[in-house]
């Protein structure tokens, strides 16, 4: 098996294995599924509903990833967008740059379940609770925030190795 192969598997079992806990961790009856900008709830539901949809989300956004990680090697040159495209679309160097962009978009995946993977805990405090204000409101941007920042400095080092070529 591949490494993209194996991120986006890991990624699938991890978001799959973190669902089923935040569905048994959800209290039984009403909960609070949608809350407004006050964080005061303004739909409810069932703990089966709010899983089926966060984990439904969660499951296309996998796809779509697995699938652009699995067909890196078919994209048209057209449809890619990396520096020095020029270089890279050369025979010789393009198996290297089509493994490369498997990886990355395999590691986007991985990056983005552990980011919907990690506000499980916040969306069963918040059920549990019946609100998402105060400092819970404020975890959930905190850790949003620092995904994406972890995500771009990932990014930005990954994005080297397209840049840094030998002159020709």
């Amino acid at each position: 098996m591949s490494l993209p192969a194996r991120w986006n598997l890991s990624a699938l079992l991890l978001a799959l294995g973190s669902f089923a806990l935040a569905w048994f961790a959800l209290p039984d009856g009403e909960i609070a599924v949608h809350f407004g900008v006050d964080g005061q709830p303004d739909e409810w539901g069932t703990r089966t509903e709010l899983v089926a949809v966060v984990g439904g989300l969660c499951l296309a956004t996998w796809l779509f990833l697995a699938w652009m990680s699995h067909s890196a090697d078919r994209l048209h040159w057209s449809m890619v967008n990396i520096p020095r495209k020029d270089h890279w679309a050369k025979p010789e160097h393009e198996p290297v740059a089509r493994r490369r962009l498997a990886e990355d978009m395999a590691l986007v995946n991985l990056w983005t379940m552990g980011l919907l993977v990690s506000i499980c805990p916040v969306m069963v405090l918040s059920a549990r609770r019946g609100e998402l204000t105060g400092p819970l409101a404020w975890s959930v941007w905190i850790l949003i925030g620092a995904f994406c920042l972890a995500l771009v400095a990932m990014m930005r080092h990954r994005n080297r190795f397209y840049r840094d070529v030998p002159e020709a």
